[in-house]
């Protein structure tokens, strides 16, 4: 079961397709500290598509784009000290 759905996902992250990348980045984002509730396989596809993603957004946000991004999938630290995302 993970072995097709690990397929499907490296299929959507290599389409070149901002909406599959993100899809991918959405469904795999586990905000957590446990490390051990996300496979190894698991992490190095979202890491792997989150890196795509955010490369995309820096074309156009700049340096912003992964303190966006990490605030939009609720991964920011603290989010006392991030200015609202305009």
């Amino acid at each position: 079961m993970w072995s097709r759905r690990a397929q499907e996902y490296e299929q959507k992250i290599n389409s070149g397709k901002l909406y599959q990348l993100a899809e991918v980045v959405k469904d795999l984002n586990k905000k957590t500290d446990v490390i051990a509730e996300q496979s190894y396989s698991e992490r190095q596809l979202f890491e792997k598509a989150y890196e795509r993603l955010k490369s995309e957004f820096e074309v156009v946000l700049g340096e912003k784009a992964k303190l966006k991004m990490d605030k939009a999938l609720n991964r920011v630290e603290n989010p006392t000290d991030v200015q609202p995302v305009q």
